[in-house]
């Protein structure tokens, strides 16, 4: 972990591809199970965009957003949609149940979301 705290994020931010930046640790969200998947447009919604018509094929990726220790509490749950479109790169989208440890160790106990509540340990606000 002393690479983690001295490594900067930009290089991943800042890069616009389906793969990791060359010699970039995985540092967050190492521990996770990935499937493939399609998405069945139904009609009825006002949905645009790779919903509407646009990306049908893709790959899911649920993992952990926290290392799992003997004393941790529960989940961390995340999830990654990697919408794969021909001649294009991905349209990605990443959604979490919080930036906090739950209190359950069942990974869809909670609602994912796009946008989450900040920490609640002040320690780790003023850190990110």
């Amino acid at each position: 972990m002393d690479d983690f705290m001295e490594s900067s994020m930009q290089p991943t931010f800042r890069t616009a591809s389906d793969e990791m930046p060359p010699d970039r640790e995985k540092y967050n969200h190492g521990q996770g199970v990935m499937a493939t998947f399609e998405w069945v447009d139904l009609g009825n919604h006002t949905y645009t965009g790779i919903y509407d018509g646009g990306a049908t094929n893709g790959i899911i990726r649920l993992s952990e957003g926290n290392n799992i220790f003997p004393e941790s509490s529960g989940l961390t749950p995340t999830m990654a949609l990697k919408f794969l479109i021909d001649g294009e790169p991905s349209t990605n989208i990443l959604a979490n149940t919080s930036f906090e440890p739950s209190n359950s160790w069942n990974f869809f106990a909670n609602d994912f979301r796009t946008r989450v509540d900040f920490f609640e340990n002040e320690i780790c606000e003023e850190t990110v």
